[in-house]
């Protein structure tokens, strides 16, 4: 099984990429967040294998988030 956390400030956008994942085997999404700041403590807690993430979000850009 392949761990998904999916990180989007839109929460349309969230709820649809979780859709998408939940409906594909093999899938599971472990997390969602929406507010960039809590990703690298969400990230150390889950330990996903797989990040979804929108590189254009409020407070800290999606390339400031990769290379935490």
């Amino acid at each position: 099984m392949i761990s998904v956390l999916l990180v989007d400030d839109h929460p349309v956008v969230l709820r649809g990429l979780c859709d998408l994942f939940e409906a594909q085997e093999g899938f599971s999404v472990v997390g969602r967040e929406t507010d960039a700041l809590q990703v690298v403590e969400t990230v150390k807690r889950l330990k996903p294998n797989v990040i979804i993430l929108d590189l254009m979000m409020p407070g800290m850009s999606g390339m400031d988030l990769i290379r935490q």
